[in-house]
């Protein structure tokens, strides 16, 4: 018997958990309740910066500020400085494409509000219709 030929003949075992596995990180489980809009947070940090790359950002600018830095840390620290500006033009915009127009007229909001749901849910519009339907004037 050839000696290599064990490695061809030994037994495999496929226990649970101890192959190769993939995980995929929800970005939005990253994103606080308590924001005031967690869906442009997610876009943030899905679409322009991530927070950790904000904060490499941050990290290279006070640190050039410290004293021994390089010319280098300089150097990093304009590069971050200028992917700030730019990082915070297009958060500006996202937010204003993500900002409701302005309305005092309630009605309004509720048509669109309603609209909105239709188009989405269709169920969950029934049964506010059926809710609107069977609530008493007054």
């Amino acid at each position: 018997m050839w000696p290599w030929m064990w490695i061809f003949y030994a037994p495999t075992y496929r226990w649970p958990w101890s192959g190769d596995w993939q995980q995929t990180v929800d970005t939005n489980a990253a994103t606080p309740r308590s924001s005031a809009n967690p869906e442009l947070e997610h876009l943030i940090q899905t679409r322009i910066a991530s927070y950790g790359r904000q904060i490499g950002w941050l990290n290279d600018v006070l640190l050039s500020q410290q004293p021994g830095a390089t010319e280098a840390d300089s150097s990093r620290a304009s590069e971050s400085l200028e992917a700030m500006r730019r990082a915070n033009l297009r958060i500006r915009a996202l937010k204003a494409s993500c900002e409701p127009a302005p309305s005092d007229d309630l009605q309004a909001q509720a048509r669109a509000m309603a609209l909105r749901l239709e188009a989405t849910d269709p169920d969950g519009y029934t049964a506010f219709r059926q809710f609107l339907g069977a609530r008493e004037p007054g």
